[in-house]
């Protein structure tokens, strides 16, 4: 079966060799290059070739027309950014004009993985992988090859991120699995009968407990789907802050009895009103609490749970002074799956969808949320929310 990026590429291909054969493909390529690159095509070219010229000049990905000689007479705009005038790029032209006329010797496509300097078009400084594809004309006035360029770095991210997810997912499921089949085959032998013997209770207890274990990891995949699928409004409400901020350390009361932490809120005398879902800001806040104390195991933990109002927008905060977020690791963790390295394993399971679904409830009251980090000083998850707007949906 042939894939829609192949079918893609064939109709590319047909549009490149249609706008060489046409009357103005000749004046195109005979242009003067101009910072190490040919020009695009001109943006008043008119006749059959016109249609063709804005499908390239506005193509999401970068594309070139390479002779056998692997000079290159043609780049469209997305190319351009791909292949800046400076900053190391010769190296990466070089490679797609090698790998053209590799498919021109050979008439056949090839394919190449290529690692490139970060994009001059956008704010990472991440270098990006991309992937060549280079292809010759099935008929056209010269011996060329059409080349595609991809940025395929988030691609391969979010593979990297399902591939760690499964795995995740895996290992969560396999202890809970154990221990209650272990615990099953307890029962079922009548070994919790005679003296020394393991109590009923203590069975009943573990089992149920692992068995909430996988529960949750369910529930937080099928909130993921839920929160990417439309739905109803929920019934939004004005509610206090502060006692959706109570009720989550309510919830929270075994763990926080068993890690001892300092506890304080800031709020207005009026609890902090705001209008929208009490019972997504009450998760939100859970979610951020638990995150703090699942990871810092040591004493001597203090949280510090806030919210300040102004007539725009309220700001709500949730810091900690415990080991932080690693600096590399800080803009990963809204993505789902993603777990950071220093987090020591949960005893209730999670597979990383907690934060992201966070932020998909933040952001559904229009509001944002951002993480900062100082290692063992201030790790501080922000929240700003519009006072005039309640929830997309």
């Amino acid at each position: 079966m042939r894939s829609c990026a192949a079918d893609d590429d064939e109709l590319l291909g047909s549009a490149l060799s249609s706008n060489l054969r046409s009357q103005n493909g000749p004046r195109l390529l005979k242009q003067k290059a101009t910072n190490g690159l040919p020009p695009s095509v001109p943006a008043d070219l008119t006749g059959p070739g016109a249609l063709h010229a804005s499908l390239l000049n506005h193509f999401p990905h970068g594309v070139l027309i390479v002779d056998a000689k692997g000079k290159i007479l043609y780049a469209n705009p997305r190319s351009r950014a791909f292949f800046p005038v400076s900053g190391g790029f010769q190296a990466g032209l070089e490679a797609v004009a090698a790998l053209a006329c590799e498919a021109i010797k050979n008439r056949g496509r090839h394919t190449l993985q290529l690692t490139l300097p970060a994009s001059r078009d956008k704010a990472s400084s991440s270098p990006r992988v991309c992937q060549i594809i280079a292809s010759p004309f099935a008929a056209a006035p010269m011996t060329s090859a059409w080349v595609i360029v991809r940025d395929i770095t988030e691609t391969l991210r979010q593979e990297k991120m399902r591939e760690g997810f499964v795995e995740v997912a895996g290992e969560e499921l396999t202890s809970p699995l154990s221990v209650i089949h272990g615990y099953v085959e307890t029962l079922r032998g009548g070994r919790f009968k005679g003296p020394g013997a393991i109590s009923l209770a203590v069975c009943l207890k573990a089992i149920e407990k692992h068995a909430r274990r996988m529960m949750r990891l369910n529930d937080e995949l099928a909130a993921v789907s839920a929160r990417r699928s439309p739905r109803p409004r929920p019934g939004d409400e004005v509610f206090a802050v502060r006692t959706r901020v109570e009720a989550a350390l309510r919830d929270l009361a075994g763990l926080i009895d068993k890690r001892q932490p300092v506890i304080t809120l800031s709020f207005p005398a009026d609890g902090g009103l705001l209008y929208g879902d009490p019972s997504r800001w009450e998760h939100v806040f859970r979610q951020i609490i638990e995150n703090a104390l699942q990871a810092n195991e040591a004493t001597g933990l203090h949280l510090q749970i806030s919210g300040a109002w102004n007539p725009r927008e309220c700001i709500l905060c949730v810091a900690d002074n415990g080991i932080g977020i690693p600096a590399d690791e800080i803009g990963l963790v809204f993505e789902s799956f993603f777990r950071c390295q220093n987090r020591p394993p949960p005893e209730n399971g999670g597979c990383g969808l907690g934060l992201a679904l966070v932020k998909q409830s933040v952001e559904a009251h229009d509001g944002r949320i951002a993480a900062s980090s100082e290692p063992g000083r201030r790790t501080a998850f922000t929240m700003r929310v519009p006072l005039a707007h309640g929830l997309k949906g």
